[in-house]
Formats: C-alpha cells, sequence, structure tokens
C-alpha cells in the first residue's frame, strides 16, 4: 500500500504530526469466521443431539479453537500489506484487541512476518500489562498506551497521540480514540480501499 504510506510519511514530515514516525495499530481480525465456525459447530451438535458448549465464563470476547497456521488463512490481505510496508518503512507497530489470545495472535505474526514480527507489540486482555496513567481507560485507549510505554522505553520513542493511527472496525473504540485526540480510521470489511481513503483524508485535515 505505497500510496497511503507515502501520505504517512508527508504528514510526519510536513509537521502536521509531533513525531517523525506513526504508530499504526490494527488487530488479526477473524470475528466474522470464528461466528461462522460456532455457528457450524451448533448445527452439528444440534444434529448428533449434543447438549451445546458454552463458551468458558472467562472469556469476553470471540475465541479462536483452531490453530495459528488455521487463523492465518483469515487475516485480511489490505492489512497484512499495509503491516509490511510499515515494518519495511521502520514504523512502529502494535496490535491491540479485546482478544485475550495474545499467544495465539503472536503466533500468527511469528508465521507473517518470520524476521521481524518480535518488532510488533501486541496488547490483549490477557492480563499481562497494566496501565497506570491519567490517559483514558474506554475502548482500547488503554491498551494503545501501554504500547507506547513499552515503545518508549525500550526505543527511546516520542509517540503522541497526534502521532498515532488507529485503524479499527468498530465505530465505539473510533470514537473513543478520536475524542482522545487520536487518528483514527474506521476499516470497513467489505470495503479494503478505505484504507487509501482514510489515509488521504489525514493528509488532508
Amino acid at each position: 500500500m505505497p500510496k497511503a504510506l507515502d501520505v504517512i510519511h508527508k504528514l510526519a514530515v510536513s509537521g502536521l504530526v509531533t513525531a517523525t514516525l506513526f504508530g499504526i495499530y490494527t488487530c488479526v481480525d477473524g470475528t466474522r469466521h470464528i461466528v461462522a465456525a460456532r455457528k457450524k459447530e451448533a448445527a452439528r451438535m444440534a444434529a448428533a443431539g449434543e447438549a451445546p458448549k458454552p463458551p468458558p465464563k472467562h472469556e469476553k470476547y470471540f475465541s479462536w479453537s483452531g490453530t495459528a497456521s488455521e487463523l492465518l488463512r483469515h487475516v485480511r490481505p489490505e492489512m497484512r500489506q499495509l503491516l509490511r510496508d510499515a515494518l519495511d518503512a521502520q514504523m512502529f507497530v502494535a496490535i491491540v484487541t479485546l482478544s485475550p489470545q495474545t499467544s495465539l495472535i503472536r503466533e500468527v505474526t511469528r508465521l507473517l512476518f518470520p524476521k521481524d514480527f518480535q518488532l510488533i507489540i501486541i496488547r490483549g486482555n490477557d492480563g499481562n500489562w497494566f496501565y497506570g496513567g491519567q490517559g483514558s481507560s474506554r475502548g482500547k485507549q488503554p491498551h494503545i498506551a501501554s504500547a507506547v510505554e513499552e515503545l518508549s522505553h525500550a526505543h527511546a520513542a516520542q509517540i503522541s497521540r497526534r502521532s498515532t493511527l488507529l485503524i479499527d472496525d468498530d465505530a465505539q473504540n473510533i470514537n473513543d480514540a478520536l475524542v482522545n485526540g487520536v487518528n483514527a480510521i474506521l476499516y470497513a470489511p467489505h470495503d479494503p480501499s478505505c484504507l487509501q481513503r482514510g489515509v488521504a483524508a489525514l493528509g488532508e485535515a
């Protein structure tokens, strides 16, 4: 996605953002496929006369019961390309998700980007991190803030809200980001070109 990245670079060089690099936050998304798989399994169990299995009580998000290789097939091509281009451009990249399956997501990133997957920060609802700052606690804002803290400590990165871009398919997460001064693009799964248009719109703002 070179055109989108060109716009991001122009934003940084022109001083419209306060950092020279963008932090790009996105999610390896398999939710629709998870829902479809659960419906298929429920239908199979009903046909076999088996009692349906409720999801574990501790889970507050859809879980993926297959392997990382199976989930890999559901990664959206445009998201994969954007992350690849961002890594090649030496931008900071993080995945923020409400899923607790961060180990699975880490394995998916390893399969996607075997040479540099360790550069990607992952924040999910796995209980393995804590954000105690004064920022917003709504949606994915604490996930983003925690990722920025790690990048700041590990790379002395100067990342601000205005130099951060959230790409998400949930309108509420987008609204939470915009209210808190974070750039955000609403991703529409049925319209992959929305990424290009969204980034271009940032350049016109």
